[in-house]
């Protein structure tokens, strides 16, 4: 999803913001302040692949 403040990633109702984009790779973070979380989104071929790195903090209230 793409709006003025940015390109967002929707995954089991949690929100991620694109930070960073570099040739063929995205990194998604986590919208909570200090939550490690987040998914690079790698297009080298035909199929996207999309992973997670690590888990989302006890703070972070997109968890609960």
């Amino acid at each position: 999803m793409r709006n003025a403040h940015g390109e967002f990633l929707m995954i089991s109702g949690k929100s991620y913001k694109k930070i960073r984009a570099m040739q063929y790779r995205s990194y998604f973070h986590c919208l909570t302040r200090n939550c490690p979380a987040y998914y690079v989104l790698v297009e080298l071929s035909r199929r996207p692949r999309l992973t997670r790195h690590h888990a989302h903090a006890e703070h972070c209230p997109q968890c609960q």
